[in-house]
């Protein structure tokens, strides 16, 4: 691998890392949580949507 992709994979791991810790110590409040599961949301709309219906391939 090479190093910008090494990068590219650490930084969403370091996010979630601190995150996590962050959030051991000071839990979110209900509308950073609500906002959070708004946005994973409309990220599994989003995926369905863009998924093709079954039989439609060329």
């Amino acid at each position: 691998m090479q190093l910008v992709e090494l990068a590219l994979i650490g930084v969403p791991v370091i996010a979630a890392g601190g995150a996590g810790v962050l959030a051991t110590f000071r839990p979110p409040g209900p509308r950073v949580t609500s906002g959070l599961q708004h946005f994973a949301a409309g990220v599994v709309i989003a995926a369905a949507a863009l998924e093709p219906a079954p039989g439609s391939r060329a």
